[in-house]
């Protein structure tokens, strides 16, 4: 689907800050009220926006994300449905991709120790069973890019160097606060009317509480998921072998992609392949010279490389419900 400006302007202010009311979109972009309810329906309805999410502090509920690359044997759809159900379902994993090349599935899950890592893979692996012909697991280091802005603006963010490390950090919250992130981990667009009918809380409360929460940057943003695809876009799920890492070579790595708006999201991981990346493409063409200036951009250090098609994204959350509400 061919979108306008006025669509840009309302899918970068939603990228922005998808929990911003009508009002404050419409005095954001300079677009009337009526514009924004119909096109935003209309967003919605050809499915370019898939969903409203709000970015959560991933290292407060786990202490790394692991990736995990699955390859699968022949499935009937009946199968394929029951494995991307499952995958949905499950309380550990954030983001599912289905590809088309070495592997078939790609998904991240967050974990809070070396036990619950090893619980999260065998219940994965132990679900696809027989259908699982190979897998491989790489563990996130730090990401150095996450943005899809630069994909709808036509051109690159200013480049500010910013890294998500995971670690032990950890801030007390309490049931009430797990409670509202879990209502606004899939929902940003939520009410808070109806949020404090869900919590049983007053809506001067949870307005507050959400307040402290942001102020706390536990609530770092609220953003969409986009349908690529659907504005025209190929999409890759692409890792690098990358040799002699030092801070030279990251800097170069982080400079990169950041200034290269088709590269939507960047990390370091401890897998054989210990960069990896998924970019977006105009067609064919455009991919194979990308892959070219890659290649030369790290001609030095790269020592091998591997692409995937990215067919279908079937999840996109920062920290699933379930583990938000875990242990209570």
């Amino acid at each position: 689907m061919n979108i306008d400006k006025t669509d840009r302007q309302i899918l970068m202010a939603l990228l922005d800050d998808s929990r911003s009311s009508v009002s404050g979109l419409a005095k954001k972009t300079g677009l009337s009220r009526e514009i924004i309810n119909y096109r935003m329906k209309r967003l919605e309805d050809d499915n370019i926006i898939k969903n409203y999410i709000t970015i959560i502090h991933q290292p407060l509920f786990c202490s790394g994300i692991a990736t995990l690359l699955c390859k699968l044997r022949h499935i009937a759809d009946k199968r394929s449905d029951e494995i991307y159900s499952f995958i949905n379902d499950h309380p550990s994993i954030n983001w599912c991709s289905e590809l088309c090349g070495s592997y078939d599935i790609v998904v991240t899950f967050l974990y809070a120790d070396s036990q619950d890592l090893e619980k999260s893979l065998s219940s994965i692996t132990n679900y696809l069973g027989k259908d699982l012909k190979e897998h491989s697991l790489s563990l996130y280091i730090s990401e150095y890019k996450f943005d899809r802005k630069p994909l709808i603006a036509g051109k690159s963010s200013e480049y500010r160097p910013k890294i998500v490390h995971f670690d032990d950090s950890k801030i007390d919250i309490d049931e009430i606060d797990r409670r509202i992130l879990s209502e606004l981990a899939n929902n940003s667009r939520i009410k808070n009317i109806d949020l404090a009918k869900k919590i049983k809380i007053s809506e001067d409360s949870t307005r507050l509480r959400i307040k402290r929460l942001e102020d706390k940057k536990i609530i770092k943003g609220y953003t969409i998921v986009l349908d690529t695809g659907k504005l025209g876009f190929e999409a890759y799920y692409m890792g690098l072998q990358i040799e002699n890492i030092n801070d030279k070579t990251i800097n170069k790595i982080k400079y990169y992609v950041n200034t290269n708006q088709y590269i939507i999201f960047c990390a370091r991981t401890s897998g054989k392949y210990n960069i990896i990346m998924t970019l977006n493409t105009k067609n064919r063409t455009h991919f194979s010279e990308l892959l070219l200036e890659i290649r030369r951009q790290f001609s030095e250090d790269l020592n091998g490389y591997e692409f995937q098609i990215i067919l279908q994204d079937h999840k996109e959350i920062f920290v699933p419900k379930n583990l938000i509400l875990k242990n209570f």
